[in-house]
């Protein structure tokens, strides 16, 4: 059912389309996008997940327009988790568009922290594999876990057999 859903996500396939994050009469298309807009590098939020086989330390952070209501996040980007500081000043940002893709409780944090964010948020990630990172280490480890339960199944269906077999012949070695 993940896996249903990871792969039901945007990917790069098409054109790239070019979206000013002022640009809210219509919603935008998903997928390959040219995201232009100014990011509030103060408003950074950073999520370090920690799984039984995967670690990852994601940083995202609001973009907006020159101008605009710095209270109000329609637009979010993925920024490099790999980079030390803030990263570069740059207007113009390339990745998979999606909506309501904001990992984690970043949603609730960045709301609990006073800013408003609309139903209908979207988030620029840097690749398809950054988008579907969540979903695929989700799927390693119940995968892993389920692993673990069958060979558990078998350890107990073999000493079961073994306590059975021991009843028979104590049963049987039994006087009569």
């Amino acid at each position: 059912m993940i896996g249903i859903f990871a792969l039901s996500l945007p990917d790069n396939v098409g054109p790239s389309h070019l979206l000013a994050v002022t640009d809210i009469a219509s919603p935008p298309i998903l997928g390959p996008t040219e995201l232009r807009g100014r990011v509030l590098y103060d408003e950074v939020a950073v999520l370090n997940e920690d799984a039984v086989l995967s670690h990852s330390r994601d940083r995202f952070a609001p973009i907006v327009g020159e101008g605009a209501d710095q209270e109000t996040f329609r637009f979010f980007v993925e920024l490099p988790s790999d980079v030390p500081g803030l990263g570069s000043q740059k207007n113009t940002y390339f990745g998979i568009l999606r909506r309501r893709g904001l990992p984690g409780d970043l949603e609730k944090l960045y709301r609990y922290s006073g800013y408003k964010i609309p139903d209908e948020y979207y988030v620029l990630f840097s690749s398809v594999k950054a988008m579907r990172r969540e979903y695929i280490d989700e799927i390693i480890e119940l995968n892993v876990f389920l692993i673990f339960l069958v060979i558990m199944q078998f350890i107990f269906r073999f000493r079961i057999k073994r306590i059975d077999k021991s009843a028979m012949a104590n049963d049987s070695s039994a006087p009569t």
